[in-house]
């Protein structure tokens, strides 16, 4: 799992690979410091497709936009924007299962702010 400070991620395939080989660098167990990325277009329900994982969140607020909605989500000290399709009503403090798609996800140093490869 990946440790996103107030939730974690169940990481697997290229995600699972860059978070081995980033702990092979390290000289020892401690946790490394990476920024997760994913576009709020890979943000949504939760499907069944294994490439999607689910995680709770709460609403801070919605843009309305007419065919979507871009949903501004909150977990602890974490935020993401999911890209929602069609017309939704969001409230503010309203709990919401959002299904990432991990497979359209990154991670990039916090310091360099480039992202991490599997070459790195």
């Amino acid at each position: 799992c990946a440790d996103a400070g107030a939730w974690s991620i169940p990481v697997n395939g290229r995600l699972e690979r860059l978070a081995q080989g980033l702990s092979a660098t390290q000289h020892s167990p401690r946790s490394i410091d990476v920024v997760f990325g994913i576009r709020p277009e890979h943000i949504g329900s939760p499907a069944s497709s294994d490439s999607k994982t689910s995680l709770a969140f709460t609403v801070d607020f919605a843009e309305q936009m007419g065919a979507e909605s871009i949903v501004h989500l909150k977990s602890g000290r974490q935020t993401l924007a999911a890209r929602m399709m069609g017309e939704h009503f969001y409230k503010s403090g309203e709990a919401f299962t959002a299904g990432l798609d991990l497979d359209k996800a990154h991670f990039f140093d916090p310091v360099s702010e480039l992202a991490v490869t599997e070459r790195n």
